[in-house]
């Protein structure tokens, strides 16, 4: 599976992608997790249930 940018991922909704990068924050809010993900062309808030 070939890796997909962060700023190409509105043109991939409903899509399984590839994303490479970093974790840039963790937030848990008790019942559910956010985390930043960056990679070099933008930032994406992934939520965990």
């Amino acid at each position: 599976m070939e890796r997909t940018k962060i700023n190409e991922l509105k043109e991939n909704v409903g899509k399984k992608v590839l994303i490479k990068g970093w974790v840039h924050e963790i937030r848990d809010q008790s019942k559910i997790k956010f985390i930043l993900f960056r990679d070099n062309s933008g930032i994406v808030q992934l939520v965990i249930p």
